[in-house]
């Protein structure tokens, strides 16, 4: 191994290990209250939290395709969230619950 690619590894390492500490403390956030909660729009109008919460779920799992270590793992939630909120009835959509076990697996 040259030592440009163990700078690499490292790299990856760190940035794979300080997205795992600030996922847990998302996690932790968004436990703190309950479903009905999240379904509130942030400001009138605009987004719900559980939306919000969907939208970085799936930013965060496809950073691993970006960095190199693996496939986004719930490429099907890629067109609920990076859409309108909305876009799909809240039937389709999973829990703020669901969101976090997803969150916990990438």
């Amino acid at each position: 191994m040259n030592k440009s690619s163990s700078q690499y590894d490292q790299s990856v390492d760190l940035i794979i290990h300080k997205f795992r500490q600030h996922n847990g403390q998302i996690v932790k956030f968004f436990a703190a209250y309950d479903e009905h909660f999240y379904q509130q729009e942030v400001t009138s109008g605009k987004n719900r939290a559980s939306y919000l919460l969907g939208h970085l779920v799936v930013a965060n799992d496809e950073l691993f395709p970006f960095l190199g270590p693996g496939d986004m793992r719930y490429p099907h939630l890629l067109p609920l969230y990076f859409s309108v909120d909305r876009a799909y009835p809240d039937s389709e959509l999973l829990t703020v619950q669901a969101l976090l076990g997803v969150s916990r697996q990438i």
